[in-house]
């Protein structure tokens, strides 16, 4: 039998491991939305900025959306095409690529004592272990690319309606906090 703070301790510790549960579990759907509410905190200033020419909030809320989401797209083209110009400083390195795998070979030769027949015996073991395998490794690609897409629909999407409802929150949460406050 227990006693009651020994009911309340696993009572609180239940609590937090549930809690922390709960949170790994909904992961995915509070990351967006957490990320897109900082974000709106960091748009808003364009926003007002916006308003102050009398743009509607509507509007101002997807110009800044619209506005981030074209930096980003130019963010990942700038770095596309940095990385793109270091290919051509590599050339030199794939010429070398080919004498790579017979010096590599001849490498384990004689530091592990492999001969190369059993060399290409444990590589046609591996690809053919790779090859069963590819259906998992072609599940959990979409799979995650589906979820990167969820994800960023989920991000974009919170932007929006957070940089909307930012003057609903502040008149909702005086009248609540001017009702529930105790007069001292």
């Amino acid at each position: 039998m227990m006693t009651p703070f020994s009911q309340k301790y696993f009572y609180f510790i239940a609590n937090i491991l549930l809690t922390g549960y709960i949170l790994v579990i909904s992961a995915t759907l509070f990351n967006p939305l957490l990320a897109a509410l900082i974000l709106a905190l960091a748009l808003k200033p364009f926003g007002t900025f916006l308003e102050k020419f009398k743009i509607p909030r509507l509007l101002a809320s997807l110009i800044s959306v619209v506005t981030f989401v074209i930096f980003l797209g130019g963010l990942i083209l700038f770095f596309q095409a940095q990385i793109r110009s270091i290919d051509f400083k590599l050339g030199h390195i794939s010429q070398n690529m080919i004498s790579i795998p017979s010096h590599i070979q001849s490498s384990v030769s004689n530091f592990l004592g492999i001969s190369e027949e059993q060399q290409t015996s444990l590589l046609n073991e591996m690809f053919t272990i790779i090859i069963k395998n590819s259906t998992v490794l072609f599940n959990r690609t979409l799979s995650f690319t589906t979820a990167l897409f969820a994800s960023i629909s989920i991000f974009i999407i919170a932007l929006f309606f957070s940089l909307i409802i930012e003057s609903f929150l502040k008149i909702f949460y005086s009248k609540w906090l001017r009702r529930n406050t105790i007069p001292i």
